[in-house]
């Protein structure tokens, strides 16, 4: 093994985490979505956690861990223990009819996921994954994304 670059080394590193960090926002955003969280926060404002989590009916304790979640990624602003969207972010994860939600690629890379061991096959085989093998929620995450939601 040849000698690293250390410089080289951390830029590795970090561009790793980075994606780590995008993985891990995959599952949390899916479920703001799902239990109207963003909508809810864009709806009643700066907010604590307990008042958002009455106002979306879910458990405070939960709603707490993931608005921090949310705060840390940049997805919800936090100011002084309470939390709020910006005017930017309901355009990505709560306004089904904007140019630039986004919500539908989060769903696609949880398809993505689940599609692996498809794909693992596929690049044994060299047979492919043919779309209509796809898992149920590719077609929706990609009909959401496109803006035609089904």
């Amino acid at each position: 093994m040849t000698q690293s670059d250390g410089t080289l080394l951390n830029d590795l590193a970090a561009r790793v985490l980075g994606d780590l960090g995008g993985a891990v926002s995959v599952p949390l955003v899916r479920i703001g979505d799902a239990l109207g969280l963003y909508r809810a926060l864009a709806e009643i404002g700066l907010a604590n956690a307990d008042a958002l989590a009455e106002a979306a009916g879910c458990a405070p304790r939960y709603v707490r861990e993931w608005l921090a979640a949310q705060a840390a990624s940049g997805y919800a602003h936090h100011e002084g223990g309470r939390f709020s969207l910006t005017p930017e972010q309901p355009l990505v994860f709560v306004e089904p009819d904007s140019p630039v939600n986004l919500i539908g690629a989060f769903d696609t890379a949880a398809a993505m996921v689940e599609n692996q061991p498809k794909v693992q096959v596929a690049f044994k085989t060299g047979s492919g994954v043919a779309w209509g093998d796809q898992p149920g929620c590719m077609f929706c995450a990609v009909a959401r994304l496109s803006g035609r939601a089904m």
